[in-house]
């Protein structure tokens, strides 16, 4: 396999922060962001992440995880989510985005207006 590089080269040593999406149940993907810098978790039927779900696989992160430094945790969901179970699960960051039900645009509006809140 050709090893391919990108230009300019990154500031951060020794390379960007890569983060590896897994799909639960499936924990394959998992063991694989265990060797990089972060996992972003989804779930195959599409539901929301919960915080079981965030346990679960920072459990399992941790039992593959072989490097020393920072982990990252990403989850994604809807504004409202529970952001403090979230982090007490484990999660680092929390990015949220309009729910799949949808929101009115003055509601999706509203809240990209609101900017960042506080949370993991």
């Amino acid at each position: 396999m050709r090893r391919q590089s990108f230009a300019p080269v990154p500031l951060q040593q020794p390379r960007i922060p890569i983060w590896v999406a897994g799909m639960l149940p499936n924990l394959r993907p998992f063991r694989r962001a265990a060797r990089y810098d972060g996992v972003f978790p989804i779930r195959g039927d599409m539901e929301d992440m919960t915080p079981a779900d965030v346990a679960s696989v920072v459990g399992y992160v941790s039992r593959h995880r072989t490097g020393e430094g920072p982990f990252d945790i990403v989850v994604g969901g809807p504004p409202g989510t529970d952001v403090d179970a979230m982090e007490e699960a484990g999660a680092t960051w929390f990015l949220a985005r309009p729910s799949p039900e949808g929101e009115s645009v003055e509601e999706t509006l509203a809240w990209i207006s609101a900017g960042p809140s506080s949370g993991p």
